[in-house]
């Protein structure tokens, strides 16, 4: 199987999608929402996994004496 590769700039993009009929930009609206659900979905994921993973780090930074003070603000 031969792969080639296209290179397009986003103005030649939007060209061709006016040119597909109705139901075909329908498709494509879902498959582009689709996508940027799942990459919304993902950004969060990581953006947990590394607050999870600093926890530990702060609470020896946060937990400590002189901080107590602010934990009562």
């Amino acid at each position: 199987m031969v792969m080639y590769q296209l290179s397009l700039n986003l103005e030649q993009i939007l060209e061709l999608v006016k040119q597909l009929p109705q139901a075909e930009k329908i498709k494509l609206n879902y498959e582009l929402e689709k996508d940027i659900i799942q990459a919304e979905n993902f950004d969060q994921e990581l953006t947990t996994a590394y607050t999870k993973m600093s926890e530990q780090a702060f609470s020896k930074i946060w937990d400590n004496p002189e901080d107590t003070d602010y934990d009562d603000l």
